[in-house]
């Protein structure tokens, strides 16, 4: 195998790797945003100012968080597989 094909097959390697990131992290965005949603709607069911309707609070909190962490992180992952990164 030529110096030129090993680096090409690396290179190779290497983007299926950041594509499979990608996909993990699209499917981590997806949990958290639905996990989101069950939190909105213990929030919006219970009673204002019980355990369930402030813990329910910070889990919406914590979801928008992380979905947005995600979201950054997939762009920065999509960015370096096009070589902008």
């Amino acid at each position: 195998m030529s110096e030129h094909t090993k680096v090409s097959h690396a290179a190779n390697i290497d983007k299926s790797i950041i594509n499979d990131a990608v996909d993990v992290v699209s499917f981590g965005k997806s949990s958290i945003s639905d996990l989101g949603s069950l939190f909105k709607a213990i929030r919006d069911t219970s009673e204002k100012y019980s355990h369930a309707h402030e813990l329910a609070g910070i889990g919406c909190y914590l979801s928008d968080d992380w979905g947005n962490s995600l979201d950054n992180m997939g762009e920065a992952l999509k960015e370096r597989l096009e070589g902008k990164a």
